[in-house]
């Protein structure tokens, strides 16, 4: 159960920066865009890389969330993200005073491999593509995105 919850503090910490990050991404894009017509011209390569940065960020936490799901019942009509996935198996893991089964750590093995493998990406996203795109913005005397 203790790592069940810290890989779904994780997971859960990850959305959160991806979802600040757009949020940010989405301020800056409008902000350039909304310039005056020169501006946002020389603008147009900052606000692509942004829109890129964002779109990267958005695939990683649609394989980590379901983001379209509103209610419980989208659930039904949209494919079972891996919160969920951790969710279901925690709920099965919880349910009995025991330990976990054979299958239950399989699942949990193969759901921590997947979890990881977005873990990394999203590193890899604050680790080499932020920076990169801080570099053009500070190079543009434009404040700084960062990621919480």
């Amino acid at each position: 159960m203790l790592k069940l919850r810290d890989r779904q503090d994780a997971m859960n910490k990850t959305i959160l920066s991806i979802r600040d990050l757009r949020t940010q991404l989405l301020v800056l894009e409008r902000r350039l865009g909304s310039a005056d017509h020169d501006k946002t011209d020389a603008n147009k390569p900052l606000i692509d890389q942004s829109a890129a940065l964002r779109k990267k960020a958005s695939e990683i936490e649609d394989e980590l969330i379901n983001s379209k799901a509103t209610a419980s019942e989208d659930e039904l009509h949209y494919p079972t993200r891996l919160n969920s996935k951790f969710g279901y198996l925690t709920a099965a893991v919880d349910s009995a005073d025991a330990a976990p089964t054979e299958g239950e750590l399989g699942v949990f093995a193969e759901l921590d491999g997947q979890l990881e493998t977005e873990l990394a990406k999203w590193r890899e996203v604050t680790a080499k593509d932020l920076p990169a795109f801080n570099d053009a913005l500070r190079a543009a005397g434009i404040p700084l995105v960062a990621v919480r």
